[in-house]
C-alpha cells in the first residue's frame, strides 16, 4: 500500500485498537454525518465523504488495514489529550477533575488560559467526558439516552437524511469560568500577597493574593444548562416513540426518542 493521505483513524474518530464493529459503527455514522445531502451548499461536504468512505473501506478490510497499519506514520506526538493538559490520570473521578482544574487557574490566575478552559469544557462534565472517552477508545458510551426529541408527524411518516434535534447540554459558567468562584484580587493586600513595603505575607489570602467569592449565577458548580443542536436521519415511516441513535464530536453516541409534536403544543 502507497503511503496514506491522511490519518484514516481520525478520520473515522477511532483508536488505532478500535474493534472491527466499532470501526463499522464510526464508519456508518461518519458516511451520514458527511453525506452532501445532509450538508447542503457545503462544497467540502463531497472531499470529507470521499475520505470516510475510504477510510472505512480500508479500515474495515483484515489484510488492507495490516497493510495500512504498516505503512501510516504514527499521530503526531504534539497532540496532547485533555487529561494530559490538565495533568491528570484518565480514571479520575469527576470530583478529582474539577478539583484539579481549580487549581491550575489559581495557580494560572486571570484571564484563564485557553488550553485549560478547552480541556476542562471537555472532560468536566459527564455527558461529555463520556462523549471524549468514546472518541479515545473507550468503550463507556454517551449518557444521554432516550432523551425525547419532537418531531412533526409528516417528518417521521416521509423520514429524512438530515434532521436538526435540541438535545440538552452545559457550558462553563461565564461568570467564574467555570471554578464555581470568582476569583478577585485580595482586598487587604491589594493583590500583592504580601502587605506594602513588607515581606510579611498577606494572612487574608495566606499569600495567594486572591479573595473568592461563591459565583452566584452557577451556584458553585462552575456550569449553567444550555441546549446543543445535533444532526440525525430519522427513517421514513418511524413511529412515535421510535429510537435513532446519533454521533455527536463533543456528546458522542447518543439515543434520541421521537415524539409527534402536534397543533396547540401537545405531545
Amino acid at each position: 500500500m502507497n503511503s496514506p493521505e491522511c490519518d484514516y483513524y481520525a478520520v473515522l474518530g477511532v483508536r488505532r485498537d478500535a474493534s472491527a464493529e466499532e470501526i463499522k459503527a464510526a464508519r456508518r455514522a461518519r458516511l451520514r454525518d458527511a453525506h452532501p445531502d445532509a450538508n447542503p451548499g457545503d462544497p467540502a461536504a463531497a472531499e470529507r465523504f470521499r475520505l470516510v468512505h475510504q477510510a472505512g473501506e480500508v479500515l474495515g478490510n483484515p489484510r488492507l488495514r495490516r497493510e495500512y497499519d504498516r505503512a501510516a506514520p504514527p499521530p503526531p506526538a504534539a497532540v496532547r489529550t485533555c487529561y494530559e493538559v490538565l495533568g491528570i490520570a484518565p480514571d479520575a473521578s469527576g470530583a478529582q477533575i474539577s478539583e484539579r482544574y481549580r487549581q491550575l487557574v489559581r495557580a494560572a490566575g486571570r484571564p484563564v488560559p485557553g488550553r485549560l478552559k478547552a480541556a476542562y469544557r471537555r472532560i468536566g462534565d459527564p455527558r461529555r467526558r463520556a462523549g471524549y472517552d468514546r472518541g479515545l477508545g473507550s468503550v463507556t458510551r454517551g449518557l444521554l439516552d432516550d432523551i425525547d426529541v419532537h418531531v412533526s408527524p409528516d417528518a417521521a411518516s416521509q423520514g429524512t437524511v438530515s434532521h436538526p434535534f435540541t438535545v440538552p447540554d452545559r457550558e462553563l459558567c461565564p461568570q467564574c469560568d467555570g471554578v464555581g468562584r470568582i476569583l478577585l484580587p485580595c482586598g487587604h493586600c491589594e493583590g500583592r500577597g504580601r502587605w506594602r513595603g513588607s515581606a510579611i505575607r498577606c494572612e487574608a489570602c495566606d499569600g495567594r493574593r486572591t479573595d473568592e467569592r461563591a459565583c452566584f449565577q452557577c451556584r458553585l458548580s462552575g456550569w449553567v444548562d444550555a441546549t446543543r443542536t445535533v444532526t440525525g436521519r430519522i427513517p421514513a415511516a418511524a413511529g412515535e416513540n421510535a429510537r435513532i441513535t446519533v454521533h455527536d464530536d463533543l456528546l458522542g453516541v447518543i439515543t434520541l426518542r421521537l415524539r409527534f409534536a402536534r397543533p396547540g403544543g401537545r405531545s
